[in-house]
């Protein structure tokens, strides 16, 4: 495990998942700003101590109490009251110490980090707590450079030693550096999201675009296609009624049967189209095999089922952890595709479902014995609506909706295929 696995761990917890990137981002920051004061108060007792200085060791141990309870409360999921915790007791520790080093180390600098640090973890529908803690920074300041009012008081050791040369320019360093380097993380958070932000907006906005595309061929496409088979029964209705041919109206009813089938398995599709591209992925572990053979039970009606021998080359031990409904969708498909496009002529009608496990990735193939497809056709069989022919049966939206349930689940899907020789479907997917 990487140390920003492990760092993201520590801050947010292991089991505990933020959605929002920039509510994320913001958690991080705070925990780690939390550490980093940690670290300064730290050093700064160690300093004192050296010194045999000990008038502040209250106030750095207050520091370091003050960001656990912080760090505690981030983790904890509580950022406002965090929030509050970290800037009112930060700002008052500021004034602790910048009141009483009369403006040579630069303490007072703190003052501008305390405002940015309210800026950076407020969101913009809370600004007005982050101007009121920048306008709270500015007050403390005002107080000490104008009316000089010190809560500390100082013993003649610390006030020999503090204001000695040489500590002075090592606090005036050590409070640049460190400023330095807060101010530098605050701003690069600040760029990181703000880049992130503008990345998604040109992500949704290629979205949009290919979605608007979609839709008006979607719209044109299924129209036709809810249409044609409502027009078909309507016209063997019309000739059932003028008939008193028994065989005649039952050639109709069956007609119309095929075309109600036909209408119905057009909408599951459609109905998958919009499961695929609204509802987000669930995850849960499923034994492989089973979710196999429960595909092809669910087929037991289509058509040469009965003459098609069905093979399986799955280790029977495989668990998944993966969306058991999208990839079930995902096999119906191909495998439903292999039973309705059989080679009817062929003493031996076949289809094998495999798998392995390469890595950390599942490699599943559904390969079958049937017609094959022509090569012009095979960059285009996933497109929306591709049909080789008229012909050809279906509405065209089933690869077109493997292919987008493969992606989303982070994976890939290739086909090979000769005519007359059959034709190989394989699927790669994630395990993690």
């Amino acid at each position: 495990m990487g140390f920003r696995k492990n760092l993201r761990n520590f801050i947010v917890g292991k089991d505990d998942y933020i959605a929002a990137r920039a509510e994320y981002k913001t958690a991080m920051l705070r925990g780690q700003l939390c550490i980093a004061f940690i670290l300064v108060c730290i050093s700064y007792i160690a300093v004192d101590t050296y010194h045999s200085i000990f008038d502040f060791i209250i106030y750095y141990f207050s520091g370091i109490l003050t960001c656990i309870v912080g760090f505690w409360l981030n983790r904890s999921a509580k950022y406002l009251a965090s929030n509050f915790v970290l800037l009112s007791f930060g700002n008052a520790l500021v004034y602790v110490f910048a009141s009483t080093e009369l403006y040579k180390a630069g303490t007072s600098i703190y003052f501008i980090i305390a405002s940015l640090v309210a800026l950076s973890l407020f969101s913009f529908e809370k600004r007005w707590i982050a101007f009121l803690f920048c306008g709270l920074s500015l007050s403390l300041f005002i107080m000490i450079y104008f009316f000089k009012i010190a809560i500390v008081p100082i013993s003649p050791a610390k006030s020999t030693f503090m204001y000695s040369e040489g500590y002075v320019q090592a606090s005036f360093i050590s409070n640049f550096l460190i400023s330095f380097l807060i101010c530098c993380a605050i701003f690069y958070f600040l760029l990181d999201i703000n880049h992130y932000s503008e990345k998604e907006i040109v992500k949704k906005n290629e979205l949009l675009s290919k979605t608007n595309q979609e839709l008006d061929k979607f719209v044109y496409s299924a129209s036709h296609d809810l249409k044609a088979p409502l027009s078909s029964i309507s016209g063997l209705i019309e000739i059932a009624q003028r008939t008193d041919d028994k065989d005649e109206i039952t050639i109709c009813l069956r007609l119309m049967k095929e075309r109600i089938h036909n209408l119905d398995e057009f909408i599951k599709e459609i109905i998958d189209y919009s499961r695929n591209s609204r509802t987000h992925i669930s995850k849960e572990n499923f034994n492989l095999i089973a979710l196999a053979k429960e595909v092809v039970d669910d087929l037991r009606y289509a058509e040469g089922y009965e003459n098609i021998y069905v093979t399986y080359k799955i280790d029977e031990r495989i668990e998944v952890l993966s969306d058991r409904s999208r990839l079930k969708i995902v096999l119906n498909n191909l495998v439903g595709n292999s039973f309705k496009y059989h080679d009817p002529n062929k003493q031996n009608p076949l289809i094998e479902i495999s798998s392995a496990i390469v890595g950390n990735s599942l490699k599943l193939e559904i390969q079958d014995n049937g017609l094959g497809i022509e090569p012009k056709h095979q960059t285009k069989i996933f497109d929306m609506f591709f049909r080789a022919s008229e012909k050809s049966k279906g509405s065209g939206l089933g690869l077109y909706i493997v292919k987008e349930t493969i992606e989303k689940l982070g994976g890939e899907i290739l086909v090979e295929s000769q005519l007359s020789i059959g034709t190989k479907f394989t699927l790669k997917l994630s395990l993690s």
